[in-house]
């Protein structure tokens, strides 16, 4: 069984956007010179809701240390093209009306990486400009979630994930190696921007919010599910969960307060959204040992610092039997209990509700949840399990268009950034 954790990588993950960039190039202010006249300046580009675009003459240890020659402010109402091979146009309205900046650069590709990396900004500057009524509805040790809507459309909600830049360095890169993987689109929320904020030492990611609530949310309002229900939610669960495990990427925190729907209705279970990779690493054989994720879901091996994809399994099987029974198989007064019958993983299936259970849900629940990890079932064979799947297809399971579709994510090649 492979050994995993989350040691960060050095390198920025291709699809953040930087909270600052720095780039050489000729700038033409006005009118009054010809570009090939204009000298060669430092463009720096840092911020994110009100991004601005300044000029200096020289670029020391800090830029801090020198005042700009000319500050440009960036927003949604702020136009650049491309003006031949090597320079960019911008036009923007926040500081002069219809200041006209030329900006010529030394090669085509530097054109090509500046005014990417301009229209991504502007599209951020602009996306979080429209936002209002930020609410903390979400909060750890390394992590805050915030609710929000938009302006215009205030039934349109986005959740921004704030993250620790160091300690949840894993999560951003594994959020962006997603983003790139196009059959797990389907299973994953709507993410539109990650971006650096230098101030706090911090990442966000920006996605869709699910108003319908969690898996969880719904059980403890409306009880346990129809055994239907239960198997359209697993056939989703498992196979996401395989395409993710193709990827050698491990979720390590399933559970029913991580999955949310796509869905119009109050109780509606198609679309099932996988979220919150807080927990999840790549498989390896050289990191160490890590033991994060949920006290009453993990495998009980994951208290020995051992992970693979059979702590997923396992995490799946107590998303069937909280579906079925209406509360997770590790109960107790307080944490410390929980934890302790958790590390023990003796889970009993004596609970009056498993009576009226069906023998192959009931069997494939305990293949899951047994305690031994070489002895459970693997996602490969519960997705071969021909009666999980009477009341659909696995391609039908989506009817969604994927995530990224439209946005910034999508259209912008992650290899930009490299």
């Amino acid at each position: 069984m492979a050994t995993c954790a989350s040691t960060p990588s050095k390198k920025r993950p291709l699809g953040v956007i930087p909270n600052e960039f720095i780039v050489p190039a000729r700038v033409q202010v006005q009118r009054i010179m010809p570009v090939w006249m204009a000298k060669m300046r430092w463009l720096v580009l840092r911020g994110s809701k009100t991004p601005i675009l300044a000029v200096y003459r020289h670029v020391s240890a800090s830029v801090k240390d020198e005042n700009p020659i000319r500050v440009m402010l960036l927003g949604a109402d702020t136009s650049i093209r491309a003006a031949g091979e090597k320079s960019i146009v911008i036009v923007s309205s926040r500081v002069r009306r219809n200041d006209s900046w030329t900006l010529g650069f030394q090669t085509s590709s530097q054109r090509r990486r500046m005014y990417e990396l301009l229209k991504m900004w502007i599209q951020l500057s602009a996306f979080l400009q429209s936002l209002a009524n930020f609410e903390s509805i979400s909060k750890s040790h390394n992590s805050i979630v915030y609710r929000c809507h938009d302006r215009v459309e205030n039934q349109r909600f986005y959740a921004l994930k704030r993250v620790n830049r160091v300690k949840c360095w894993n999560e951003v890169e594994i959020t962006e190696r997603l983003a790139n993987l196009e059959p797990l689109q389907p299973y994953l929320a709507r993410y539109l921007f990650m971006f650096e904020d230098a101030k706090d030492n911090s990442v966000t990611i920006a996605m869709k919010f699910y108003n319908g609530g969690t898996l969880s949310d719904q059980i403890r309002e409306f009880g346990p599910v129809s055994e239907s229900t239960a198997r359209t939610v697993m056939a989703s669960l498992c196979l996401a969960l395989y395409l993710l495990h193709q990827n050698n990427i491990l979720h390590l925190d399933v559970k029913p307060g991580n999955i949310v729907f796509d869905s119009d209705s109050s109780r509606g279970f198609r679309n099932l959204k996988l979220l919150d990779f807080g927990s999840s690493m790549f498989m390896t054989e050289e990191r160490p040992a890590n033991t994060a994720g949920t006290y009453g879901c993990m495998a009980p091996e994951r208290f020995d610092g051992r992970c693979g994809p059979e702590a997923d399994v396992y995490g799946a099987g107590v998303v069937l039997y909280h579906m079925l029974v209406g509360e997770i198989p590790f109960t107790g007064n307080d944490g410390y209990q929980i934890m302790a019958k958790n590390m023990q993983g003796d889970v009993h299936f004596d609970h009056p509700r498993w009576r009226h259970v069906s023998v192959p849900l009931r069997h494939l629940a305990e293949r899951m949840l047994a305690k031994d990890p070489d002895e459970r079932i693997t996602f490969a064979e519960i997705l071969k399990l021909t009666w999980l799947f009477q009341t659909q297809s696995k391609q039908d399971l989506h009817t969604e268009s994927p995530p990224f579709e439209g946005h910034l994510m999508q259209s912008t090649p992650f290899a930009f950034f490299a």
